[in-house]
């Protein structure tokens, strides 16, 4: 089967990026959105904030990225539940410049979309498909990463020089009796960065086929605390960095205070004191044309007249090479006895984006750690049983002692009778003779 059906990509329009509030260097700007007026009374108040990799005259090339992920049946549980996770963080480093096929792989390879351009379509598309994933069968990673191969090689959209890369994510694990060796597959002409999922992979399989590639990678993912910083070693291979060390401190003032935690997907925050203490959000690299948002929910106290005050100061730090650089925005909202001013749509949209996002991820944590107890139990109920097991052969074996003591006893207990008898026979024969 030849893979030519990969999107296209259209060529750039005219920007019609919005002016950024702060411009941290010149390939990264910031915005800050939300309402300029409130209530006298104590009510909540949202502030978006938004982070863009700036494209350069230049800009970095695209990346055309194939996913193979393992759906066979050792990849139940926690380990897809993770996996699933991972994917997730994928998609929101990707730029509408790159593109994604996902390849699932259990007894037989399967495409399940061809190369896609990144839109916030494709982006809930591919997610939802991801999602449904389920781990069965035996598995052959040997056909999935031969059609990840194929899937780049029948490329015909390149109308411009693009990266190519495989994402592999598995446990590692081959059928012993199966014809897969992944290992044999030629992948000198691409990255291969193998990810191993679960404390039972097989490191060898994986590091191998990382290491035949064209600058690959094998990592270890330990726990789901750690995607973040894993992930995104590999991708600065691919995508292009425009600051370092990336973190963002939201401090309340004026008697606000966080009505809820900030979200900020799944980076890393530090809190400090009450909600009404300064909170850090550590992002770490930003990539050209990556957008990260961070949603602040306010509570604003209340006020007895009109007046203009300072809510809340936004604190940015980065590095660029070896300059570490800082700066600070605050925001300033206006109170009224009334307020017409409707939410933006960019805040409301985030706001329902990611309570979305939050219901997933709490379902999927839950049901990883409903797995986890289920495993101890089920270790813990093995473990009885193996001690119930020891016990009943030690008592088997002390009753077979004791069956083969009753025995011997029993022996002896026939010899002394029969010898008994033969005295009390002869006693009675004497008897008789001296009658």
């Amino acid at each position: 089967m030849i893979y030519d059906d990969d999107e296209a990509i259209p060529k750039p329009n005219a920007t019609t990026d919005n002016e950024p509030d702060l411009e941290l260097n010149k390939n990264t700007h910031a915005r800050i959105i939300n309402k300029g007026e409130a209530l006298l009374v104590e009510c909540p108040f949202k502030v978006l904030l938004e982070l863009k990799g700036v494209k350069p005259s230049a800009g970095r090339l695209g990346v055309d990225l194939v996913t193979v992920l393992d759906i066979g049946n050792t990849m139940k549980g926690a380990k897809i539940a993770k996996m699933k996770l991972a994917m997730k963080f994928l998609l929101q480093k990707l730029s509408h410049t790159d593109r994604l096929s996902i390849v699932t792989f259990n007894s037989k390879a399967n495409r399940l979309c061809p190369l896609r351009q990144i839109t916030e379509n494709s982006i809930i598309e591919i997610a939802n498909q991801v999602e449904s994933l389920v781990a069965d069968s035996t598995k052959n990673m040997q056909a999935g990463l031969q059609m990840a191969l194929k899937i780049l090689g029948d490329r015909k959209n390149l109308r411009t020089k693009r990266r190519a890369a495989v994402m592999l994510m598995s446990d590692g694990t081959e059928e012993d009796d199966a014809e897969s060796d992944a290992s044999s597959v030629p992948v000198d002409r691409v990255p291969v960065y193998a990810f191993s999922f679960g404390s039972d992979c097989n490191t060898e399989v994986l590091n191998d086929i990382a290491d035949k590639s064209a600058g690959g990678k094998f990592v270890v993912v330990p726990d789901l605390g750690n995607l973040s910083d894993l992930f995104s070693e590999c991708l600065a291979a691919l995508l292009k960095v425009v600051i370092k060390d990336l973190s963002l401190t939201v401090i309340p003032e004026n008697g606000s205070k966080i009505f809820t935690d900030v979200i900020a997907d799944n980076y890393q925050q530090t809190k400090a004191g009450s909600e009404s203490g300064p909170v850090t959000i550590t992002f770490g690299s930003l990539y050209e044309r990556e957008t990260r948002k961070v949603l602040v929910k306010l509570t604003l106290p209340e006020v007895v007249s009109r007046c203009s005050a300072n809510y809340l100061q936004i604190v940015y730090k980065y590095r660029v090479g070896d300059a570490v650089t800082s700066d600070q925005r605050r925001i300033n909202v206006k109170r009224k006895l009334e307020s017409v001013e409707a939410e933006n749509e960019e805040v409301l949209a985030e706001e329902k984006r990611t309570g979305t996002v939050s219901k997933i991820e709490a379902m999927l944590l839950d049901y990883v750690k409903k797995l986890k107890e289920a495993e101890e139990k089920q270790a813990q109920s093995a473990a009885e049983l193996a001690a119930c097991s020891e016990q009943l052969k030690l008592e088997k074996t002390e009753n077979e002692n004791l069956a083969q003591q009753v025995y011997s006893l029993t022996i002896k207990n026939i010899s002394l009778r029969r010898k008994i008898s033969k005295l009390e026979g002869r006693e009675y024969e004497s008897h008789q003779k001296a009658i």
